[in-house]
């Protein structure tokens, strides 16, 4: 077991790479100056962000780049193909093929489907779900049963915290989260 004290400068390193890899996603980017960042040397972090994340270093830089691909889909106008390029994909083809798989739908369906079908992770094999239940239908695409209201509300300060794992593994970020808050909270009194 490691101590909890290995382990929070493990996740702050972790986090510094995936802050890093953020603002990246449109650079080439390699395991060892990903693993420089963290100061880990790339075997070591290697095993560290799978263990962390449950994906290889390509796997997450992959998923992270297709949710942003399906974010530009759902926000900007443009080609398919000019979001597969940003992207990082050789060929429109191939990144059709990739979001087909991330997402359960064709990047064109994603666009137009009323509510986007979720991102679907690489799961690591201890978590054992079935990835068809993940995803979420894109039929009906124009009618529901909902009844729906659109309000809009001033700008305010929101706060988040990102999850990089296994669902599982949710917890220790949620108490993270509460304890920022708690913090927050204290600060201000």
């Amino acid at each position: 077991m490691m101590k909890a004290i290995t382990s929070n400068d493990y996740r702050a390193r972790i986090d510094r790479v995936l802050t890093y890899l953020a603002d990246h996603l449109d650079t080439d980017l390699s395991v060892a100056e990903l693993a420089r960042i963290a100061h880990f040397s790339p075997y070591h972090f290697h095993r560290m962000i799978r263990a962390m994340t449950g994906e290889s270093v390509a796997a997450l830089v992959r998923g992270l780049r297709l949710e942003t691909a399906g974010r530009a889909l759902r926000e900007r106008d443009g080609s398919v193909t000019d979001v597969a390029l940003a992207a990082g994909d050789s060929s429109p083809e191939a990144f059709t093929r990739a979001f087909q798989q991330a997402f359960g739908a064709a990047p064109s369906a994603y666009r137009r489907a009323v509510v986007a079908p979720r991102y679907i992770p690489s799961l690591s094999l201890d978590l054992m779900l079935d990835r068809a239940t993940m995803r979420l239908s894109l039929e009906p695409f124009g009618s529901t049963d909902m009844d729906v209201t659109i309000e809009i509300f001033p700008d305010r300060l929101a706060a988040c915290l990102r999850h990089v794992g296994p669902y599982d593994h949710l917890s220790p970020t949620f108490e993270r989260f509460v304890a920022l808050g708690g913090e927050r909270r204290a600060a201000r009194v």
